[in-house]
């Protein structure tokens, strides 16, 4: 059996609002009662095809949403990398974004610290490898600041 128009617009709502299927209901038959709400809402959700067409709704929806992370991972990666010279010759800015790059990565491939219990190969690779960097440009400022006193001293 073929899902209506109607009934299609009940399975978009009822995805779309937090599972509530009095409301998608009533946007879908504006004109029906609040008991025929609750007693035709429910009868749609037992309904095989409409529960199918739940299903693939959540699926395609899924399938968008990991599609779009994706893309979103994949930009932020190639952002990180083109900051990493600026960040080796000591740029500040070049290191902040690459931190907070990092972090959104981290965010979004599920691997944020309030989500995550222990760290796992991945982040530990990356937590090492920005501390080397904040490490090294903390090594080259020194070596900076020791050269500008050196070069003081000696025009005093």
């Amino acid at each position: 059996m073929a899902i209506s128009d109607k009934q299609q617009v009940f399975i978009n709502n009822y995805c779309t609002n937090g599972h509530n299927g009095l409301k998608a209901y009533r946007k879908a038959y504006p004109d029906a009662s609040d008991e025929s709400c609750k007693a035709s809402a429910s009868r749609l959700l037992y309904n095989v095809n409409i529960k199918q067409a739940i299903s693939e709704y959540k699926a395609e929806t899924k399938a968008k949403l990991e599609h779009n992370r994706q893309i979103a991972i994949d930009m932020l990666t190639e952002d990180r990398t083109l900051l990493i010279d600026q960040a080796k010759a000591g740029n500040i800015s070049a290191i902040q974004a690459r931190t907070a790059i990092t972090r959104e990565l981290n965010a979004i491939s599920n691997l944020h610290s309030a989500t995550i219990t222990t760290k796992s190969d991945s982040t530990t690779a990356i937590d090492t490898e920005l501390q080397a960097e904040l490490q090294a440009v903390a090594q080259r400022y020194k070596l900076r600041k020791a050269n500008e006193q050196s070069r003081e001293e000696k025009t005093a």
